[in-house]
């Protein structure tokens, strides 16, 4: 009876360490970018520091000598993960099941994007904080960005980078289930980079759009923000594939790493020609570097408890901080709800409260309501053969 006892409990460890092992894989599989949230945490408080710092300087003193003013280069590391994350979601997807849903893409992205920014436009639409009705639609239907300052004001000018987000989800999902996830995919994400430069360096060099639009702020423009996003895009392929992954991993060294930074750091300092171009190119490279190797000590850093609770509610913040951080030489109807230090620990509290009682359930229902995609078995028919590896791309026969 023993022996009995001692085999049923052996066979029961046994399929126990069994299951377990198969639901760490899947665990692994599904497990978010290292560093992801401490990304995040970055950008937003580089963000706040600039908004924070505004309101102890004269605006023309602000912009010659306030070291936070370099925080408005947090909004190119907010582009560069979300050309990150959403290819990395978009290739995942098709990994698993063979396909790309747009219906449920579209349906998680709604549910997570659309709840906070429409609530907080509306609110400031009740305080009687925007200007025109222009600057209403342009705010809730993502199109701030390409308004003049005289069509809007400060409460909402900061939807330009939210428009520029949209636009991407807008283009580039269908664009890659149009090409597929393999080599056709790098190749439209790569050209579209170099694309974006040549224009952005063609526009600054020769005024092309200031004669059409002499109104527009060119810096807040889709056509010459899109670059950061893309090359987060052409990251994700090369972090996704196990090859190019591997390969990577091997020669990036943390002094790669700090020589990016320092490279970074002396672009934000000495503005060059085309800043926004070598950013645009430089902070998906610093990312990579983090996601490839975890032990390092910056990497240990960004994913500290307090960092990536700060980046889980970045988005929020990033929304709902403009209503109370605003630069010293604007009306201030609130009082001193925007004046430091309430404005700042308002503009935290708000933004804890918009995550908890608003986006984390919204993004649950949406999430609920994309339904779990069909398994591949299920629906065979693949975008590209072979699925998002290129190497396993040309050895798959061709389907029907």
């Amino acid at each position: 009876m023993s022996n009995d006892r001692r085999e049923k409990r052996g066979s029961l460890w046994s399929s126990l360490r069994t299951r377990l092992g198969q639901e760490s894989k899947r665990a692994d599989k599904a497990r978010p970018i290292p560093t992801l949230d401490g990304w995040r945490a970055i950008a937003i408080l580089l963000v706040v520091a600039h908004h924070f710092g505004t309101a102890f300087y004269a605006e023309k003193d602000y912009y010659n000598v306030a070291p936070t003013r370099y925080g408005t280069w947090g909004v190119p590391v907010f582009f560069a993960l979300s050309g990150i994350l959403i290819t990395k979601l978009l290739l995942e997807e098709f990994d698993r099941t063979g396909t790309i849903s747009l219906k449920s893409f579209y349906i998680r992205r709604a549910f997570r994007i659309l709840p906070p920014a429409s609530l907080y436009v509306i609110c400031i639409a009740a305080l009687g904080l925007v200007a025109t009705r222009i600057e209403f639609l342009g705010s809730l239907f993502f199109f701030r960005n390409w308004l003049p300052d005289s069509a809007a004001g400060i409460f909402t000018a900061h939807f330009w980078s939210l428009g520029v987000e949209e636009h991407f989800y807008l283009l580039w999902p269908g664009l890659l289930v149009l090409l597929g996830v393999g080599r056709r995919g790098f190749a439209a994400a790569a050209t579209i980079s170099i694309g974006l430069a040549l224009w952005m360096s063609a526009d600054f060099h020769y005024h092309i759009s200031a004669r059409i639009m002499p109104q527009n702020i060119p810096e807040t423009r889709t056509d010459l923000r899109l670059l950061g996003l893309f090359c987060g895009c052409s990251m994700a392929f090369v972090l996704h594939w196990p090859n190019t992954r591997a390969w990577l991993q091997r020669r990036y060294t943390f002094l790669v790493w700090l020589l990016t930074a320092t490279a970074l750091v002396g672009c934000l300092r000495y503005q060059p020609y085309l800043t926004i171009l070598w950013v645009s190119i430089l902070i998906p490279v610093l990312m990579a570097g983090t996601t490839l190797h975890p032990r390092w000590w910056i990497s240990r850093f960004l994913g500290l408890e307090t960092m990536k609770w700060i980046g889980r509610i970045s988005y929020s913040l990033y929304v709902w901080q403009q209503l109370f951080l605003l630069p010293s030489w604007e009306k201030k109807p609130l009082g001193r709800l925007q004046e430091a230090p309430f404005n700042l620990v308002l503009a935290f509290l708000v933004a804890a409260c918009s995550y908890y009682f608003v986006e984390k359930h919204l993004i649950r229902i949406g999430h609920k309501l994309a339904g779990r995609p069909k398994s591949a078995a299920a629906e065979p028919k693949a975008l590209w053969r072979g699925g998002s590896d290129p190497a396993r791309a040309l050895e798959t026969p061709a389907e029907s």
